[in-house]
């Protein structure tokens, strides 16, 4: 712990949208300092149920950051796992590593992109759902124009390489260079 900010290192399932995580551990962490610090409530949103802002405003900053570090690193290591399986000839569990880093990077971009319509959809369902990474690709377009291309290369490995086991080794390397494409700009973004 540093005097005016904390570091979180956290596990969690993909699911949940990173605002979701900083949302959830900022208003525990102010029902907390609250509880505590009973004196601080002078400083608290004066809505029902609102957060100790003047205190914790830092927190979904700090925490959106390390957000983007963890996603960065998960598309990496899946690209690296994938990279593992191919060497060994497990083409179904390579393309769906393969499609995971994409789906990771593409999540990166929207968060380093600010793209709030995807950003709120994911918030309010609480998950990402496939017609939010189709939909952040267009819109990422501006970014680079290839995005859409190399997102639907990681979709065909997902679900003729995963779910229909339909492509084979030749196909799969193909794919996987579009994937890797996408893993290398959202992290250089």
């Amino acid at each position: 712990m540093i005097p005016d900010h904390i570091h979180l290192f956290v596990n969690c399932p993909p699911r949940y949208s990173p605002s979701y995580l900083a949302n959830y551990f900022k208003g525990k962490s102010a029902r907390l300092v609250l509880k505590k610090f009973p004196e601080l409530r002078k400083y608290t949103n004066p809505r029902p149920g609102g957060a100790c802002h003047s205190l914790l405003e830092r927190v979904k900053s700090v925490f959106y950051k390390f957000i983007v570090m963890s996603i960065s690193t998960s598309a990496e290591i899946y690209y690296e796992e994938a990279e593992e399986f191919l060497s060994k000839g497990d083409l179904v569990q390579a393309c769906e590593k393969y499609y995971k880093a994409a789906e990771e990077a593409i999540k990166l971009l929207v968060i380093e992109n600010n793209l709030k319509e995807i950003i709120n959809d994911v918030e309010s369902k609480g998950r990402w759902e496939s017609e939010n990474l189709f939909k952040a690709s267009k819109l990422l377009r501006s970014n680079n124009p290839e995005i859409p291309i190399l997102w639907k290369s990681a979709w065909t490995l997902h679900v003729e390489g995963f779910h229909e086991l339909s492509l084979n080794e030749k196909e799969v390397k193909k794919l996987k260079e579009d994937v890797k494409k996408l893993v290398i700009f959202a992290i250089n973004s």
